[in-house]
């Protein structure tokens, strides 16, 4: 599911002449159909951007939960956008927690993308997982699905990150 979401998403931003940046990517927006096919909905908020520019300059919209830090300082729309909300919605899955925890009993546990970075850098990721996928997912699949999540997350639209191969 989390790859054809990623494809749904390549699509609009790769897709045509015209980039769609959805500007609500989040669960709930996420749907299968009767045959498991998987379906991106909700384009109530959704911008679109000729690829001659950089960035669309718009007030911030979209679920406070999935938004993308920068795009929130800067106000300046961009694909990156949409990514950094699949990266949260990657934590949820391999978490299956809310993307906001206002009474986690540690500070840094409320936000879940957060928690998930500092995780995966401090090689921890698998003490966060959903208990139900503890004993089913192989540690290699967990690495490679933390890393996707975390560059997701990243601050800038191309960032290396710690990959335990350093």
């Amino acid at each position: 599911m989390c790859i054809g979401a990623a494809h749904g998403l390549h699509y609009f931003h790769r897709g045509s002449n015209h980039t769609i940046i959805h500007r609500d990517v989040k669960t709930t927006n996420i749907l299968l159909s009767e045959k498991w096919v998987v379906k991106v909905s909700d384009f109530g908020l959704s911008k679109t951007n000729d690829l001659s520019n950089t960035h669309v300059s718009t007030v911030v919209k979209g679920n406070i939960r999935y938004l993308n830090p920068e795009y929130y300082r800067l106000q300046n729309l961009v694909e990156k956008s949409d990514v950094y909300s699949f990266g949260v919605v990657l934590c949820e899955v391999v978490c299956a927690r809310a993307p906001i925890d206002r009474n986690a009993e540690d500070h840094k546990q409320i936000s879940l993308a957060e928690w998930v970075q500092d995780c995966y850098n401090n090689g921890s990721l698998d003490q966060i997982i959903d208990p139900y996928l503890k004993d089913k997912i192989n540690p290699p699949s967990l690495s490679k699905f933390g890393e996707v999540a975390v560059s997701c997350l990243a601050s800038q639209g191309i960032k290396t990150q710690k990959t335990g191969n350093e």
